[in-house]
């Protein structure tokens, strides 16, 4: 569903189809298909059932001051990034409610 009303909404928004399923088996309108539901289910399994444990495990292991610190080095890169892109956004396409909230 989530897919489906986003690649909707992206094609009202934007007016361009970001994806299409159309070649793909059990395909509803070319927005989703079973395979791509197969294979997200099953990874999203994978990962939250294997590969999750084992992350956790060696999360446990690390100082927590080392921990905070990661933290802290990856969201200020996140915020770096929010800030470029959207830096990027104004000069290229003029949005200026999104100047407004970066500056």
């Amino acid at each position: 569903t989530i897919e489906y009303l986003t690649s909707v909404y992206l094609e009202v928004v934007y007016q361009a189809a970001w994806w299409n399923y159309n070649g793909y088996f059990l395909n509803l309108n070319g927005r989703i298909c079973l395979e791509g539901l197969l294979l997200f289910g099953v990874g999203s399994c994978l990962v939250t059932y294997i590969l999750g444990p084992i992350i956790g495990n060696f999360l446990d292991k690390i100082n927590k001051k080392f921990k905070v610190v990661i933290c802290i080095i990856l969201v200020g890169l996140i915020a770096f990034d929010f800030y470029a892109s959207s830096l990027i956004l104004i000069r290229e396409k003029g949005y200026p409610l999104l100047l407004k909230i970066v500056i």
